[in-house]
């Protein structure tokens, strides 16, 4: 027994000596470490790498132990920083996540296998404590997941995901400036932020849509970085929200609510303007008035800012919750209100102000080729600003392409290159710049921007809206607090749009509200020369290589009493930092710090301006404004350069060739009429099937004869012009316009070109003929008889003849030269004025002949039979000028009673009697039924002045017709070249009728004028359409425009250079 005993005791020492030595083996196969225990108030998280050396991989069912007691598996990850000679693989490393209030101690905590719970535990090198990357959940709602997360340099190679409810997962890019979070010192980084759009999210808070789909109410946001938990935010969507909007006025939008449950922190309520956000703000003011309301929800009060909108339409503000949308009450309307007119007064600012003052562009350079290469070129395709200068100053780029770019600028007109010879730094070489560019004001112009159309004639507006303004910056895409339509962030441009397509829409939604900020933006800024007299230049010493200089030189100008305001008519795109490289968040830092010691007062200042201030708010709701107006099918795109026609509201021929001009030109530019009456004017906008009048403005003072202005006149105009966002003005008639008009086009330096079709601006008899209707010039005939004005008063106007009429030719003789280019309608039309105005004559009229779009010719028909009465049309208003009394002569001469005349139109008063049809008025399009009802065999265009043009004759050619004329302006020229008619002989009646009877017997030379009629139909008057002619209306604008760029573009600077995998080559247009 005793033997059994010791035999089986011996047994049992071999079994527990054999465990022991297994266990040993065991332990010593198992190798690893714990790397990082994370503590955040949600979980735990262990992260480490494990190996069974035996197999060459981690053990199968490794956990986490706390005493011995299993609290999660592992989860196997690839660890590439393992080595794979040493171990045989690399997926070796292991994490395991549990909630915070499963863990008793973390620091306790094992991780190991069922039989070795306890292989391996936390070291001295094991971290223990909060995520090593930082970073938190802002604002959870419909319209987007907003936050930040400053990572740490050792998490560099992991991505950022938003996870919902552990399933859905959204990567995150950190990529928006966030200088909230830098100013707390939560952050190094400035670009911390992001925000993930959440259209797709926005079933989560949608009751009708949540309730009909059976989804959950709650959901758990995660903010994850790798296997890192960052934050974390528990989101109830089952909110209830009510209250009321109860005013808006003196500045503000007023009202309360509540939420059930209640938010402790107030609800989070949204503004919409016309159904776009507009603010955030939450209900937490505290209001004695809502004690009685119900205690559950607990009502507090709320205050958006108002919008600084022009009221010339009712305007809908909707206030509702930000998580779920529902409406906090019923929706407000604001009515329309008359105010003074905000462009009017800005522009007479900018009249008053040295706007004209010379401008010069400075760009510093460092290295960055393809970006340098994007800028220039937009520089160069979009900078037309009279005097203006390009300075490119080379701090010392390494690049070699850069060499070969800058070279191909700097031989072109108006444009220095300079190259530091060693590296000054961006301060430095921008105060450079600023001496160079002596009196002028300067625009400091990043090199990784992109200048959109007008850049700079908005920018000088902004500068120059109020004499203490010392900077102007505009909007951008990607400039922080600067950005439209969201702030910090990149801004996507819309589908479907171009740059250029979004910065004129931009500009031509702009409320025109300058915002006033503490500091401009160094990525593109406008400094006003008078500012650098006064403070300085950059801190270069302080600030040598950027970030914070702009900030520091604008704090130092509003201590000495100047401003700065946003342009919110002009965006610059902006690349951002491609010079600065991985120095950027030091950068930075240094600079924040050096600004909040010297200016203690900025902060809140910026906070004021950026965060709660309407203008800033205001800004960023139209350009969402103009994002939403892109993605509408049901307007028409909204981003073609913008032109002003000017004319007067007379009837003849003119309107009616505008109207057809305006309507071929809509393809291509934004259409916008300027019509004059004696003591109003009005604004319209031209579309496709209806014109629309846009502003209207009834005068005290009108423009006056004896001057031709007003100042009135100039300044609502003027507004208008800047407002509206016109590039391009054609002038097509004066009348009842002031000659401020192209000085105000000239102060917004915008083109102007000018039609001339008539000699108004000869004479104010328009047609050239004295009280005797006897032609003279523009030279005074002979006598004192006065002659007298047409379209203005008679009661109201000074001697002309020999006196008023020398003034009237020096006002025309100084304003009408400031015009970009000039057009008639006839060679004969463009000698008279150059006649009278040689400096205009010097530079050349083009000569562009009304087109019309005929659908039918009429065929000529046979000649007048012997003993037929012969019926002659004469068509238009038919008064003296037009040959009323040659009309009657004929007539009075014709005692055989041959001859008919029929007067299709308004017809003066003495013509009556026998032998004179009148037929009353006629539309354009129904002249050729109304001709071949009458069944004339002539027709007549008596004209005794030289009319420049005249569409009857165009008209009665059309409708076959041969015609009866004198030898005066555009109706002779026409004849003679293209036949079709007879020059009857005038003033002597005797022997005008006479050629009259001769040409009625004549079959032979009826027959040749038909024929000849008809080869017009088939030549001119099938091409000299109204399309041929906006044609070539549209070639001039774009010559006039083109001339005006101030760095001509003999090589284009889209064809210079880009730098791919070959080297630098032509850049084609197409990459711009």
């Amino acid at each position: 027994m005793r033997d059994l005993l010791d035999r089986s005791g011996n047994l049992i020492q071999a079994l527990r000596g054999e465990v022991a030595r297994y266990r040993t083996r065991l332990l010593t196969s198992l190798e690893g470490h714990i790397d990082e225990i994370e503590i955040t108030d949600a979980e735990i998280v262990v992260s480490g790498w494990i190996v069974d050396r035996r197999l060459g991989s981690a053990p199968d069912g490794a956990a986490v132990f706390e005493k011995g007691a299993r609290l999660q598996d592992l989860t196997l990850l690839e660890r590439g920083d393992l080595p794979v000679a040493r171990f045989g693989r690399a997926a070796l490393g292991f994490v395991a996540r549990m909630p915070r209030q499963a863990v008793g101690r973390p620091e306790r905590l094992t991780v190991g296998t069922a039989r070795l719970p306890g292989a391996l535990r936390a070291s001295r090198k094991t971290r223990i404590g909060q995520p090593r990357s930082r970073g938190a959940l802002d604002g959870i709602g419909p319209g987007g997941v907003s936050g930040w997360v400053d990572v740490d340099p050792r998490d560099a190679a992991l991505g950022p995901e938003l996870v919902i409810d552990g399933s859905a997962s959204f990567p995150l890019a950190i990529d928006i400036d966030r200088p909230d979070v830098v100013r707390a010192g939560r952050s190094g980084q400035l670009g911390c932020g992001f925000y993930l759009p959440a259209e797709n999210l926005a079933d989560l808070f949608s009751p009708d849509r949540r309730s009909r789909f059976g989804l959950p109410s709650r959901h758990t946001f995660d903010l994850r970085l790798g296997p890192h938990l960052i934050d974390r935010k528990v989101v109830s969507t089952a909110i209830s929200v009510d209250g009321r909007v109860e005013r808006a006025d003196r500045g503000v939008v007023e009202g309360w609510a509540g939420s059930k449950p209640v938010a402790s922190e107030g609800v989070a309520l949204e503004m919409l303007v016309d159904g776009v956000f507009f603010a955030r703000a939450n209900a937490d003011r505290r209001r004695e008035d809502l004690k009685a309301l119900r205690a559950s929800r607990a009502y507090r009060g709320f205050e958006f800012p108002l919008p600084l909108l022009s009221r010339r339409k009712p305007m809908t503000v909707v206030v509702r919750s930000a998580v779920s949308r529902q409406p906090v009450g019923a929706p407000m309307e604001l009515p329309p209100r008359a105010e003074a007119s905000r462009s009017a007064v800005v522009f007479d600012r900018i009249a008053a102000g040295d706007a004209e003052t010379p401008v010069c562009v400075i760009v510093p350079i460092h290295n960055a080729v393809d970006q340098v290469a994007d800028c220039l070129a937009s520089v160069v395709a979009h900078s037309d600003l009279p005097g203006l200068r390009l300075l490119l100053l080379d701090d010392n780029s390494s690049d070699p392409a850069m060499g070969i770019l800058l070279d191909a600028y700097g031989g072109r007109e108006n444009v220095d290159l300079h190259r530091n010879p060693e590296t000054l730094g961006f301060s430095d070489t921008v105060n450079r710049g600023v001496a160079l560019a002596g009196e002028a004001d300067v625009v400091i112009l990043n090199s990784d921007t992109v200048v959109s159309p007008r850049w700079l004639q908005n920018l000088r507006a902004a500068a120059y809206s109020d004499r203490r303004i010392a900077t102007a910056t505009p909007m951008s895409d990607n400039a922080g607090a600067f950005s439209v339509p969201e702030p910090g962030r990149v801004n996507r441009l819309p589908a479907g749009v171009d740059r250029d397509a979004y910065a004129r829409l931009l500009t031509q939604q702009s409320e025109l509200v300058y915002p006033h900020v503490p500091t401009g933006h160094g990525f593109c800024l406008y400094v006003k020369r008078a500012a650098i007299r006064d403070v300085g230049t950059f801190d270069a010493a302080s600030f040598p290589r950027g970030y914070g200089e702009e900030t520091d030189f604008c704090m130092r100008a509003t201590r000495a009493g100047w401003q700065h305001v946003i342009d919110d008519r002009t965006i610059v795109y902006h690349h951002g930092a491609a010079s600065f490289g991985g120095d950027r968040l030091e950068l930075n830092r240094n600079a924040q710090r050096l600004l909040a010691e010297r200016y203690p007062e900025f902060e809140p200042l910026a906070v004021a301006a950026f965060e709660r201030g309407a203008e800033l708010a205001t800004m960023r709701y139209v350009a969402r404004r103009a994002h939403a107006l892109c993605g509408r099918t049901d307007v028409p795109a909204p981003a073609k350069p913008r032109i002003l026609f000017v004319l007067a509201a007379a009837s003849g021929g003119t309107p009616l060739t505008n109207r057809d001009l305006m309507g071929e030109v809509l393809s291509t530019y934004d259409v916008w009429l300027l019509r004059s009456e004696p003591r109003a004017v009005e604004l319209l906008h031209v579309g496709k099937d209806e014109i629309e009048v846009e502003a209207r403005h009834v005068f005290t003072r009108p423009v006056e004869l004896g001057t031709h202005r007003s100042d009135e006149y100039d300044r609502e105009v003027g507004g208008w012009l800047l407002d509206h966002a016109i590039e391009l003005i054609h002038i097509r008639h004066l009348c009842w316009h002031g000659l401020g008009l192209i000085d105000a086009a000239r102060r917004l330096s915008i083109p102007i070109v000018l039609s001339f079709h008539d000699f108004y601006t000869v004479c104010p008899s328009i047609k050239l003929l004295d009280r005797m209707n006897r032609y003279c010039g523009g030279t005074c005939t002979a006598g004192d008889d006065d002659c007298s004005v047409e379209l203005w008063s008679r009661q109201t106007a000074p001697p002309l003849k020999h006196r008023f009429v020398r003034r009237w030719r020096e006002m025309m003789a100084d304003a009408l030269p400031k015009c970009d280019a000039f057009v008639t309608t006839s060679a004969g039309a463009a000698e008279v004025i150059a006649d009278n105005f040689p400096a205009i004559g010097e530079r050349g009229i083009q000569v562009i002949p009304h087109g019309r779009t005929f659908e039918r010719f009429l065929p000529p028909g046979p000649a007048p039979r012997t003993g037929e009465r012969i019926r002659i049309l004469v068509p238009g208003n038919i008064g003296v000028a037009k040959g009323a009394r040659e009309i009657l002569a004929l007539r009075d001469r014709d005692r055989d009673g041959i001859f008919e005349f029929h007067v299709l139109g308004v017809a003066s008063e003495i013509l009556k009697g026998e032998r004179i049809i009148q037929h009353g008025r006629y539309e354009r399009e129904e002249f050729d039924r109304r001709a071949k009802e009458i069944a004339p065999h002539f027709g007549a265009v008596l004209s005794i002045w030289p009319e420049t043009y005249s569409h009857t004759l165009t008209e009665l050619w059309a409708a076959g017709l041969p015609v009866l004329a004198f030898d005066f302006g555009a109706v002779a020229e026409r004849i003679r070249t293209h036949g079709g008619g007879w020059l009857l002989p005038h003033p002597d009646a005797d022997a005008m009728s006479a050629r009259l009877v001769e040409i009625a017997r004549s079959e032979m030379e009826y027959l040749a004028r038909a024929e000849e009629v008809r080869h017009w139909q088939e030549g001119e008057g099938r091409a000299n359409t109204v399309p041929q002619m906006a044609g070539r209306y549209l070639d001039l604008y774009d010559s006039v425009r083109g001339a005006r760029l101030s760095f001509p573009p003999g090589s284009a600077a889209g064809d210079i250079a880009v730098r791919d995998g070959a080297g630098l080559r032509p850049r084609r247009s197409s990459e711009v």
